[in-house]
C-alpha cells in the first residue's frame, strides 16, 4: 500500500514586488489534507490587499514586478507554474503618456499544481 503523504506540512515564501508587503494578508489553502504518491493537488494563495494597493499579474505592464511565490517544499514534491486569473487593466496616466499595468486589487487567489513524485518510498 502507498502511503500518504500529509499536504499540510509544506512551507512557502510569498515575495509580493512591493516595500510594504506586510500590508498584503497571505493564506495559503491546499484542495486536500494529504495526497498519494503520484497525485497533483492545487494550492491556493489568497491575497487580501488593503485599499489603495495591488500586486502585479505574469506580465505586469509598463512598470512593476509579477508576483513570485518561492517554495520550500519537502523532497518529492514539486511545484508548477502559477495559473494566473484574468487581472484588471490599470492605467496610469503620466504627462503625455499613460502607463498600463496588469495588477489584482482587493483580492486574488493563485493556484499553483503540487505534484508528488510517484517514487516516493513508503
Amino acid at each position: 500500500m502507498k502511503r500518504r503523504v500529509p499536504i499540510a506540512c509544506l512551507a512557502f515564501w510569498l515575495l509580493v514586488p512591493n516595500l510594504f508587503a506586510a500590508q498584503t494578508k497571505m493564506r495559503l489553502l491546499l484542495s486536500a489534507e494529504s495526497a498519494r504518491p503520484g497525485e497533483t493537488i492545487l494550492a491556493a494563495v489568497q491575497m487580501q490587499m488593503p485599499p489603495g494597493w495591488h500586486t502585479y499579474w505574469a506580465n505586469s505592464g509598463d512598470s512593476g514586478s509579477a508576483t513570485e511565490i518561492e517554495w520550500e517544499l519537502p523532497e518529492g514534491i514539486s511545484a508548477g507554474d502559477i495559473q494566473w486569473p484574468v487581472p484588471e487593466k490599470n492605467i496610469m496616466p503620466a504627462g503625455d503618456q499613460n502607463f498600463i499595468t496588469y495588477v489584482y486589487e482587493v483580492e486574488t487567489v493563485l493556484l499553483i499544481p503540487l505534484t508528488l513524485s510517484a517514487n516516493l518510498s513508503p
